[in-house]
């Protein structure tokens, strides 16, 4: 996947098409991060650990992240889970 402001409008777009309002993320660049946020999507960075426990930290509103995660991402690296 290219880098770019048009390919993050894309994943975005996907993701408010399939009704998404939380990002949950190790990590990632700070153009994606606006543009998330921009869109109305809650962005949680700087996360890592089980994802089960993650959710659950998240679901009763105990999540540790980093708000300023984005701004320490160096670089374009997509990856997706399936």
């Amino acid at each position: 996947m290219l880098c770019g402001n048009v390919q993050h409008g894309a994943i975005v777009a996907l993701l408010k098409e399939a009704e998404v309002n939380v990002v949950i993320a190790g990590g990632m660049g700070l153009p994606m991060h606006n543009t998330l946020v921009e869109s109305g999507i809650r962005v949680y960075g700087g996360v890592s650990g089980d994802v089960e426990e993650v959710v659950e930290d998240f679901l009763n509103d105990c999540l540790d992240y980093d708000p300023n995660a984005a701004n320490n991402h160096g670089g374009c690296h997509h990856q997706f889970l399936s």
